[in-house]
């Protein structure tokens, strides 16, 4: 799965939000409920992001110990010390945000990206677990909406879901997010929320942007 937008567009506001719910079995966005609580791994490099992220996670009511963090340098996508993390919590939601400074190799290269990406897709099948990958638009507008993400144009190939998250406009706080593929399921409707305050979501539902 992947999730693309702009810098400050939410995505990271959305996803936590969801892991916290997810921590404590609560209801999710479009109503349906969890089974049981289940554990997740949110792996994000960018400086000072970690101490944010929990605090973020503490404000929208998270179990911290269902939330994990994987510490140390030169992580990658395919990092032994994740895949270890994912089997020892038996989490079921592994975030990886963003993935460029999680490759080894160029963006941009198809053939690259495709095998950085299929042992992560393996891992994903065999664990049971959902990877989320959290990417940015490129500051060219491309006509196709899969392919205005950073990187090879492969990517949109190569993942079963691509969600985006847009603003509503520079001035608002409210956002929506539109599913632009969906291979394993129907393709879902566009969905709206608000960010309140640092991890504070509130979740408004199904919506049309052009209203």
């Amino acid at each position: 799965n992947i999730v693309q937008g702009c810098p400050g567009s939410g995505k990271s506001s959305m996803l936590l939000d969801i892991i916290a719910r997810a921590s404590k079995g609560r209801m999710m966005p479009d109503g349906s409920r969890l089974d049981k609580p289940i554990t997740s791994i949110y792996q994000c490099l960018e400086a000072g992001k970690a101490s944010v992220t929990k605090q973020m996670l503490l404000n929208s009511g998270a179990d911290l110990d269902a939330v994990s963090f994987i510490e140390g340098a030169d992580l990658t996508i395919n990092d032994t010390r994740i895949q270890r993390a994912v089997r020892e919590t038996s989490a079921k939601i592994l975030v990886i945000d963003p993935i460029q400074n999680y490759l080894r190799g160029n963006m941009s290269s198809a053939q690259r990206l495709r095998m950085e990406l299929a042992p992560i897709c393996s891992f994903a099948a065999e664990t049971d677990c959902a990877v989320i990958l959290v990417g940015h638009f490129t500051k060219k507008r491309s006509a196709k909406a899969l392919y205005r993400g950073m990187g090879s144009v492969d990517l949109s190939a190569i993942v079963r879901s691509m969600i985006h998250v847009f603003k509503v406009n520079d001035h608002s706080s409210l956002r929506y997010i539109r599913q632009i593929k969906c291979n394993d399921a129907m393709q879902g409707e566009d969905f709206a929320y608000e960010i309140v305050g640092l991890g504070d979501v509130k979740w408004i539902g199904p919506c049309d942007p052009e209203e």
